[in-house]
């Protein structure tokens, strides 16, 4: 599938249509590939989108009620990018739309490119939105939801 084809139907799976389709050509690229060929790539932009998902997690839970600080800190545990890199596999189908892909890969799930990816994504949404969390939360954030509350136990382990 060529760039433009995977970037048309990258938006029309995630249902959300980008102004500046720059800027999620730049979240789907490798750092590895952008470095080699010279183009924008999502690193930096995966810090970012990561701060965002875990103000988006703390406000859930301060929401909900939640007061204990230390209790609000946590709602993100650093060992949650084993799960990010399956969501990114199974429920973003990433490993179809990453621009740059070794094809010498073999276990993309071995990887924290899906997870970086996931993020940075959280970041491009939340920038292409102007800056609306709710649109970052329905086209991101609710299915990463919906794919830890399905992992069940195996997820809350880590919470």
């Amino acid at each position: 599938m060529i760039e433009t084809e995977k970037l048309e139907k990258f938006q029309e799976f995630i249902k959300y249509k980008f102004k500046e389709i720059s800027l999620l050509k730049k979240t789907l690229t490798t750092k590895a590939y952008g470095n080699q060929n010279k183009t924008p790539h999502f690193e930096g932009m995966d810090t970012v989108g990561d701060k965002l998902l875990d103000f988006i997690l703390i406000a859930e839970k301060f929401n909900q009620g939640e007061r204990n600080r230390e209790r609000l800190n946590n709602a993100r545990n650093t060992g949650i990018n084993v799960f990010l890199t399956r969501i990114g596999i199974q429920d973003f189908r990433l490993n179809e739309f990453i621009i740059g892909l070794p094809k010498e890969l073999k276990k993309l799930e071995k990887t924290n490119i899906p997870a970086d990816i996931l993020e940075a994504l959280i970041f491009s949404v939340y920038i292409d939105s102007n800056g609306n969390i709710n649109t970052v939360k329905s086209v991101v954030v609710n299915k990463i939801m919906s794919a830890f509350n399905r992992m069940g136990k195996e997820f809350r382990n880590f919470e």
